[in-house]
């Protein structure tokens, strides 16, 4: 009588260790599908967000780990680079395809404040038919000046 006692008390005590594992390992499970959801979310935040842009994470590394300037890329990669870079900045300002003018507000503004004015100056300088168009704009703003102090 004795022996099957403790052997009750024995497969009592071993019954109460494996439901102490199985609610540990049912906690584990919880945990891990609620950062599951958590990352799906996310996940799907970001594609939502980014979607369109067209720009995989793995090409923006490459550019970054490996620079190189415009002026010496051919032209096909110059112009997909030019495009990328446009379409993140669209992204980024919140401009569409009918109202451009937030992205290139950002692309100026940046410029701007991480450029020296002497570097700025020869991106300017570099494109005749920007240059062109600038000294036009500023000949005309001054002759206007001129000649509203003389008459």
């Amino acid at each position: 009588m004795k022996a099957k006692r403790d052997m009750a008390v024995e497969l009592a005590k071993e019954k109460a260790s494996l439901t102490t594992a199985v609610r540990t390992k049912q906690q584990q499970v919880r945990r891990q599908t609620m950062k599951e959801d958590t990352l799906s979310k996310k996940s799907k935040y970001l594609v939502a967000k980014y979607d369109g842009a067209n720009v995989p994470i793995n090409k923006v590394q490459n550019q970054i780990r490996s620079p190189t300037t415009l002026s010496n890329t051919a032209p096909s990669t110059a112009f997909r680079r030019s495009k990328e870079t446009f379409e993140i900045t669209k992204k980024i300002h919140g401009a569409s395809n009918g109202n451009r003018r937030p992205a290139f507000d950002g692309l100026f503004d940046t410029l701007q404040k991480k450029c020296k004015t002497s570097e700025l100056g020869d991106y300017v300088l570099s494109n005749d038919k920007v240059t062109k168009d600038v000294i036009q704009k500023k000949q005309k703003f001054h002759q206007e000046v001129f000649y509203s102090i003389l008459f």
